[in-house]
């Protein structure tokens, strides 16, 4: 009977003599140079199985942190052979195909001699663990880079066939607003994290592939599997499930223990080190920092004064050169919106450029691209502070329009000091754009309750506007269809709107402010003198008529409104201004040589008023040349016609 031969070998397989575990035989490792807020400290003896922690503990806390370490040190690996694996039973990765694809040959990819060495001698990738990078302003930056050869496998055609798994993951604004503001902070990284996972006895032929020296399986989870990340992070949430949210933070193979003092976080590390035991699920000491005061966390840096970007990110950013073409534009832009939450007016500032982006616009990278290039890099350099937010404090909230962008700042306010919490922006589109003033600040409100969702809903907002007029939108009945269903939907949040200039700025109190130097000053005797009393008595009705007319006006520094028949609100303009506008209105782009009463409401829908606008239009139509030649004339118009 003829022998069988394998079709498939596993590869982590080895002739190699079977090493002990770091805790029995500590390795010999190369130490790196770290920045000033951290050192080295060492679980066995004076050199041996070093991890990294905060150099400003005091020697007590320091004794009590390696304390903790000693007694879970299972749960650090220094080497790929302390990786135990995390048993089947509590966690397996399944790939499961769908029905309509059937298995396919992957060719075998060329590999130069330096690569086949590589893969012969199964290199395992080298871990770069933490660089430190010194900058141009002399500042140590601890940079997080992986060095060495990867093996990774192509697994698109397995992907396209594999039916996708969409376990989700936390959001990174509400969980950066968790760890914030924490007095300690344990900064965890799985060791070789994926590769703890096993892989189901009867999908590992799934992961088959082809080198020079023959074709291999994966008993554990690999790298570049499409569901693989689902696996990892329902894996973390089922072991930690107790702690998430409330003494660690999850995110696929990083974790962070942290704590309001240094005994509540030494006991919430304990205890996560102690589960990390019971599940074999192992560490990377040269990625983990134990009781540090800040860190980098997916991009951002957090302390205990709050948010703040990633200096090393930043300094990449700033370096950049001017864009040369769309697809540098598009790069640009898509590196700064990763830190558009620190940058208050970001769709404003970044208008001009945004411009290019469009259809059928030729690219030029003029001077006004060019302010708002370097305008941006000073913001992202100089950006604020941002803090999490406090469910017991009620939510401020200011918003504002301009004629091509929306902008909000959510925050709170503690000890009297407004906090921001978060920027958002938005560009209108060309519909959006000839709106009118106050459909823009209302689309302004309703853009950040949307956006801010998730903050606002059962919570207490203050929202702050320059433009009075929205405090009569919410009483109104008789609106515009678009601004009813606006109010509609801004009906479900407990809102309280104010002026941002405070509520005793009206209109007659601006117009008690107004000086005329042409006046003369007047005493009491003078007024006796000069005016009878059946002046006086006309003059007293017509400051009646004035009071009265007052009321259908509103004072919005730094204009003017009038309240219309139909409770919408228009700004008031000069009459030189409102003879521009007559123009535009009239035989503009958008102009048809209307007739004076239409051409008259399309100013009213643009949300202007003056006093003698139907008085213009009509001696506006009148000597208008296009009208007067293609009108109707009348019988009363024509020339005599005399008999032959």
């Amino acid at each position: 009977m003829p022998p069988e031969y394998p079709t498939a070998f596993e590869v982590f397989g080895s002739t190699d003599p079977v090493e002990k575990p770091s805790v029995e035989a500590p390795p010999s490792l190369e130490l790196k140079e770290l920045p000033s807020h951290l050192e080295y400290a060492f679980l066995d003896g004076d050199s041996d199985l070093p991890v990294i922690i905060s150099s400003s503990l005091t020697k007590e806390e320091k004794s009590r942190l390696i304390d903790v370490l000693k007694a879970n040190k299972q749960a650090i690996a220094w080497k790929l052979m302390d990786i135990k694996g995390i048993h089947p039973s509590f966690c397996t990765h399944r790939i499961l195909i769908e029905e309509d694809y059937k298995p396919v040959v992957q060719p075998q990819r060329r590999l130069n001699p330096n690569m086949s060495e590589v893969v012969k001698k199964e290199v395992v990738p080298k871990k770069g663990g933490m660089n430190v990078i010194v900058n141009e302003k002399k500042e140590l930056i601890p940079s997080r880079t992986v060095t060495g050869w990867r093996v990774c496998i192509d697994y698109r055609r397995l992907n396209d066939a594999t039916r996708k798994d969409h376990f989700p993951l936390p959001f990174i604004d509400q969980m950066l607003g968790r760890l914030s503001r924490q007095q300690f902070y344990c900064f965890l990284d799985g060791f070789s994290g994926y590769f703890q996972i096993p892989i189901a006895p009867e999908d590992q032929e799934k992961t088959t592939f082809t080198c020079p020296n023959g074709t291999f399986v994966y008993r554990r989870m690999p790298f570049g599997l499409c569901n693989a990340p689902a696996t990892f992070q329902r894996c973390m949430v089922a072991i930690f499930q107790d702690m998430i949210e409330t003494s660690v933070e999850v995110f696929m193979n990083g974790f962070l223990v942290f704590g309001s003092s240094f005994d509540h976080c030494l006991h919430n590390l304990d205890k996560m080190l102690a589960r990390c035991v019971e599940t074999n699920l192992m560490l990377n000491c040269e990625k983990c920092h134990f009781m540090v005061t800040e860190g980098i966390v997916l991009g951002h840096k957090i302390s205990r004064d709050g948010i703040e970007v990633d200096r090393a990110k930043i300094e990449t950013i700033s370096k950049l050169p001017p864009p040369t073409n769309v697809r540098a534009v598009r790069s640009f832009l898509g590196h700064a919106r990763f830190y558009r939450r620190f940058i208050k007016d970001f769709s404003m500032i970044t208008r001009p450029m945004t411009r290019l982006l469009d259809k059928d616009v030729v690219f030029e990278f003029n001077e006004e691209c060019m302010r708002a290039f370097d305008f941006l890099k000073e913001r992202l350099v100089s950006s604020p502070i941002l803090i999490d937010p406090d469910w017991s404090l009620p939510f401020e909230l200011m918003c504002d329009a301009s004629d091509f962008a929306v902008v909000a700042v959510l925050g709170q306010r503690k000890d009297k000091h407004f906090h921001p919490i978060y920027y958002a922006s938005k560009t209108l589109d060309d519909a959006q754009e000839n709106y009118t003033t106050t459909e823009k600040e209302l689309l302004a409100v309703v853009y950040a309750f949307a956006k801010f969702r998730s903050y606002l809903v059962l919570s207490k907002t203050i929202m702050y506007t320059d433009h009075a007029a929205l405090l009569y939108l919410f009483a109104k009945k008789d609106a515009k269809l678009r601004l009813i269903r606006w109010i509609l939907l801004l009906s479900e949040f407990d809102m309280e709107i104010k002026d941002k200039k405070g509520a005793e700025n009206v209109a007659a109190d601006h117009l008690s402010r107004l000086e005329d130097p042409a006046r003369e000053k007047m005493n009491e005797e003078m007024i006796g003198d000069t005016f009878s009393h059946e002046t006086l008595m006309s003059l007293n009705t017509e400051i009646v008529g004035l009071v009265n007319a007052a009321n259908h006006y509103i004072w919005d520094a730094p204009y003017f409104f009038r309240k219309g028949a139909e409770r919408i609100l228009r700004r008031c303009v000069s009459r030189e201004e409102g003879l521009d506008i007559l123009r535009h209105c009239h035989e503009g782009l958008t102009g048809r040589h209307h007739g004076p009463s239409y051409t008259t409401k399309k100013v009213f829908n643009c949300g202007f008023y003056w006093l003698t606008v139907f008085k213009d239009a009509h001696e506006f139509v009148r000597s208008c040349d296009a009208c007067q030649m293609t009108g109707n004339i009348s019988r009363k118009n024509e020339m005599p016609q005399n008999p032959i």
